[in-house]
């Protein structure tokens, strides 16, 4: 998954993992300043995350619109206010 964007600056890592480890073994996340990554082991983990946390609101009430990407089996979290 990724990337997620417009997280709040309050959301580390720890609670992208959390959020998300519940749908599958997650193999890397990456943050850079208000955006993440999330990497799963295989694809039907990503798809599952894809269902889950589509239209939800995180932690720190970030709006999340889960969608795939078009890299390297990434998916893509975008997070609107």
């Amino acid at each position: 998954l990724g990337p997620i964007s417009k997280l709040d600056r309050c959301t580390g890592q720890s609670d992208i993992e959390h959020a998300f480890e519940k749908y599958g073994k997650i193999t890397l996340v990456t943050m850079k300043q208000h955006y993440a990554f999330v990497q799963y082991e295989d694809h039907e983990s990503a798809v599952k995350a894809i269902e889950g946390m589509d239209k939800t609101t995180f932690i720190n009430g970030e709006y999340l619109h889960v969608v795939q990407s078009s890299m390297y089996s990434l998916f893509s979290i975008l997070v609107n206010d």
